[in-house]
């Protein structure tokens, strides 16, 4: 069986960023208040006190009109804390109380008060619009009415649901709203949304960014998002409280799993890859995918596609064989790009998932996969004699609806969740594509790419994350090592291609040129 280690190893694992979500920033909370014995309501002043700095320095200006929406617990502790410390920048402060006739907690009360001994203007929530169209346009909106203290169980109450409704009217007008922790709405640790859910310009997230705001759709209501260290420190034994197994994907991880080029070696040394794509109603995708995969640098692109598609393939990517037992040749292989779903292809399926070989499925083979009357027995059978680690499925929201369309009420608020589901159910490596895409390992290890662009959107994209991937694999990487690396290459490859050509602008054909300035990057 293969071990957890040689899947993806823990020191690479490590070096990815750290993500909480609610039930972790609670247990760290607590730990720092016992291990150190200070109030909780000393957190509160420094989380205001890292949030007053950042904003003085990189956002506000003297004199900015700023209102305030404070609420209970924590999140409303931090706020009324930072309104006072506001004060010392701009005497246009106004704070609209969302629990007015309601104990905020204990330290938040304690912070409302003294706020409201400095005389800054305390207004309650209204629920109606004539009181929020009484109010003055502000320059900026500081929101702190939940933050972590949101539960999808528990919606935005009336108040908050219309203020919500002014935020977005004011930042039409230039205004920018600026929350604290977490967007109101947004869940911590899912990422789900209610349906009234601020949109933040800016994102404050103290100590540790949380998994809501690098999961969807809470990561599209977040805008920029900073992290902001509050004075304490996160110690190994801290760390250990607040583990939930998920790393968001970062430059540090990437370079460490990028191969190292060996001047001295030799083709066979780069591996073998086997291909599996292509039709003739949709030749474009097998090319995108080759074009990609030759940018990872194998040693060898074994091709098995129609007989039709071979002469212009082989015109245009010489270094492709054809005409070979690809399966055989292969170190890796990959399938399911523009493959078609003709009854031909669920009997290569079954053949390449009974061998031996690291496989790629993506795609069509997704498609041929989820007609298959067992198709998670398939590959737990395949996983009990080869390993965890031998599959990797890459499917966008609609194949894995496919595959398991029990999951579907899950994944529309939940896709770190549904990736790990879906790793367990198939003892395979799930890539679940889309904006923040979530890679999760059977082991219940998760990743997240904290990448979202326009350019991806768009046919043929996925086709050349599957050459990324399956190309990096051939060199030697194992299945998840490749399939972050490839998702990290791919995301990056958009991000620069955008700023270069306009999102709109951006062809999938561009991404495997895109890619190869990536890796240039990471290897520099």
């Amino acid at each position: 069986m293969t071990s957890t280690e040689t899947i993806f190893p823990e020191d690479i694992f490590q070096l990815g960023e750290r993500a909480l979500g609610r039930q972790e920033q609670r247990a760290l909370d607590h730990y720092w208040v016992e291990k150190s014995g200070l109030p909780l309501l000393l957190l509160m002043e420094q989380a205001a006190a890292a949030a007053f700095h950042f904003l003085r320095l990189q956002v506000l200006h003297p004199e900015s009109k700023i209102l305030l929406l404070a609420g209970p617990g924590m999140n409303g502790g931090d706020a009324w804390a930072l309104a006072r410390q506001l004060l010392s920048l701009s005497s246009q402060i106004t704070v609209i109380d969302f629990c007015p006739q309601k104990s905020l907690g204990e330290e938040a009360e304690t912070m409302r008060s003294a706020a409201a001994r400095m005389g800054l203007p305390i207004f309650p929530a209204e629920e109606s619009a004539d009181f929020w169209n009484e109010l003055e346009r502000p320059d900026f909106i500081i929101e702190g009415m939940l933050g972590t203290g949101f539960t999808l169980e528990r919606p935005l109450n009336a108040a908050m649901a219309q203020a919500s409704v002014q935020l977005r009217a004011w930042q039409k007008q230039g205004s920018r709203v600026i929350s604290l922790d977490l967007p109101a709405g947004v869940e911590a640790t899912s990422g789900g949304v209610d349906p009234a859910v601020v949109k933040a310009d800016l994102t404050l997230s103290f100590v540790l960014t949380k998994t809501g705001l690098c999961n969807m759709p809470g990561a599209a209501f977040a805008g920029r998002v900073e992290v902001l260290p509050i004075g304490l420190p996160l110690t190994e034994e801290a760390l250990a409280l607040s583990e939930n197994h998920l790393r968001l994907i970062n430059l540090a991880m990437a370079k460490a799993l990028l191969p190292q080029e060996n001047n001295f070696g030799h083709k066979g040394e780069r591996g073998r890859l086997a291909l599996f794509a292509g039709c003739p109603e949709m030749p474009g995708g097998l090319r995108l995918c080759l074009e990609a995969a030759l940018v990872t640098g194998p040693g060898y692109l074994y091709l098995s596609t129609d007989k039709e598609l071979e002469p212009s393939i082989i015109c245009d990517f010489p270094e492709t064989i054809t005409g070979k037992d690809a399966a055989a040749a292969a170190t890796v292989m990959a399938a399911g790009p523009a493959w078609g779903q003709r009854r031909s292809r669920m009997t290569k399926l079954l053949e390449l998932i009974e061998g031996d070989k690291p496989l790629v499925l993506d795609a069509d083979a997704i498609n041929v996969l989820a007609a298959c009357p067992d198709a998670a027995g398939l590959l737990r059978k395949r996983a009990e004699r080869l390993g965890e680690g031998s599959v990797l499925l890459t499917p966008h929201p609609g194949e894995a609806a496919r595959l398991c369309p029990d999951l579907l009420p899950r994944m529309k608020h939940d896709r770190v969740e549904t990736a790990r589901e879906m790793a367990a159910r198939f003892a395979a490596i799930v890539l679940l594509k889309g904006a923040c895409t979530v890679i999760a390992l059977p082991d219940g290890r998760a990743f997240v790419l904290p990448i979202a662009s326009a350019a991806l959107s768009r046919a043929g994209s996925g086709d050349v994350l599957t050459g990324l991937i399956s190309g990096f694999a051939a060199r030697g990487m194992s299945l998840a090592m490749a399939a972050v690396l490839g998702a990290y290459v791919h995301g990056k490859a958009a991000v620069q291609a955008a700023a270069k050509k306009g999102s709109a602008s951006v062809r999938s054909a561009d991404l495997a040129l895109y890619a190869a300035r990536v890796i240039r990057q990471l290897g520099a």
